[in-house]
């Protein structure tokens, strides 16, 4: 090869100027060309690994057996207690009065879209003017929060865009992790790898740039809660790989310690805290969409939650959440099925004990349940979206646990999420749901 070009080379001795310097003006353009060319399959090599491996994360399948007890981690020294308790319906659901007009609750919807799609969302007031704000985690290659400050009476400014940090966003929270009364921000990334990221917030609805905490593994769901009671936020993450549950405990100083609690064995989906047994401990509660069991592991002063418990459905849960919905003072857990058209209540009976107790038809199968007092009568009522249409379902609680009112409402697109909250200062509850581009935000109008 080099004698070839040491031949060419000397042809072109008596070529004259013009021609000599094209010539290497285009072996430099052939070099720079195969350069670019490398660089460009080495770039869609690497979009082609993220893809597959974002798809199998969110596809990920396990075949579970619910019978079995869970292995501990190494830094658990007794055997977990556990127990399965079969919650098989046997009672037909209750059917309710159904309305379909909401024109009495709700005006017309407006909306905001988003560049990005959107990967999470939350509404609290970030910039510290008493008015909440929309914070959303866009992006599909790149993650960035995006927020929509609400000017006071109900209508958002045009959003202000941090800078691009992580690679496929996937959840988003908020809580004030430094105890300076500012509501800071925790993602997780998927290409982040063993890492959570807080944004801290410097109060007027800018945030410093993401700091990264170690995890054991990539982190796939997360929840914020107090898990030790010193009066510092805590994050609570699971793994998809492993199904291990890890706790990122707040040593103050924007600090954090990883803690191993436990491997839970069942793929799970979504981390709920509560505290389930009145003890003034948080317990974890999860549960993954298609598949049958809730499993609840419940703490002590230790943090090892060394005794779990499994209920257990013929049919597969779609949605989950946790309230006290007969005043007891005790948290109960509301369940919705996968293409069944009833939810089903588990009244908590002390003692660690729950009792499937009531089912409720709702029409139509629904893939979310969002729970508050909607009519403001002091009684918990139940919101569903619902899965094969455009339309929220919503249950009224009548007494405790009578949901003889029912109505249907339209909306402007199948949402992802939906959260209540008052954002014009008129004491009523508003309707904020996202789909994948877009934020719509919905006025009261009831008394």
């Amino acid at each position: 090869m080099n004698n070839r070009i040491h031949d060419v080379n000397s042809q072109l001795i008596h070529v004259n100027t013009t021609s000599t310097r094209t010539f290497f003006i285009r072996c430099d353009c052939f070099r720079r060309n195969r350069k670019l060319s490398f660089m460009i399959i080495n770039i869609a090599v690497l979009v082609v690994i993220v893809i597959i491996l974002y798809v199998f994360i969110r596809t990920k399948k396990t075949n579970i057996d619910f019978t079995t007890t869970e292995q501990l981690s190494t830094m658990i020294t007794e055997q977990p207690r556990t127990s399965t308790v079969s919650t098989e319906i046997t009672t037909s659901p209750r059917s309710t009065l159904t309305m379909n007009n909401c024109n009495t609750l709700f005006s017309y919807f407006y909306s905001y879209k988003l560049n990005e799609k959107i990967a999470s969302f939350a509404v609290q007031d970030v910039n510290d003017d008493h008015a909440p704000d929309i914070i959303v985690l866009i992006g599909v290659t790149t993650s960035q929060i995006s927020i929509l400050f609400n000017k006071g009476d109900g209508t958002f400014m045009t959003s202000s865009t941090s800078d691009s940090f992580g690679m496929l966003p996937m959840t988003l929270s908020i809580g004030d992790f430094d105890n300076d009364k500012k509501l800071d921000l925790v993602v997780i990334n998927v290409l982040t790898l063993t890492a959570v990221e807080v944004l801290f917030n410097y109060g007027n609805g800018t945030f410093m740039k993401p700091i990264q905490y170690q995890t054991q593994e990539i982190p796939f769901s997360l929840s914020v809660a107090d898990m030790n009671n010193d009066d510092k936020l805590d994050i609570v993450v699971g793994y998809v790989a492993s199904n291990n549950i890890s706790i990122l405990f707040n040593l103050g100083n924007k600090s954090f310690k990883l803690y191993d609690i436990f491997n839970f064995r069942h793929y799970f989906e979504s981390i709920l805290i509560a505290d389930l047994d009145n003890d003034h401990q948080h317990d974890i509660i999860l549960f993954h969409k298609n598949i049958s069991t809730i499993g609840i592991a419940f703490n002590d002063q230790q943090n090892t939650f060394d005794q779990r418990i499994h209920y257990s459905f013929k049919q597969y849960l779609i949605a989950l959440a946790i309230i006290d919905i007969n005043n007891d003072e005790l948290q109960d857990i509301i369940v919705a099925f996968d293409h069944e058209n009833y939810i089903s209540i588990l009244i908590n009976i002390g003692n660690r004990t729950f009792v499937n107790k009531f089912q409720y038809s709702v029409g139509q199968y629904s893939h979310l349940i969002t729970i508050v007092d909607l009519n403001q009568d002091k009684e918990s009522d139940i919101v569903l979206i619902n899965a094969q249409s455009k339309s929220i379902t919503i249950l009224f609680n009548q007494n405790s646990t009578e949901f003889n009112k029912q109505i249907q409402c339209e909306l402007p697109n199948v949402p992802s999420s939906i959260i209540f909250i008052d954002v014009n200062h008129d004491s009523k509850l508003d309707m904020i749901l996202r789909d994948e581009t877009n934020v719509y935000i919905n006025v009261s109008l009831h008394h």
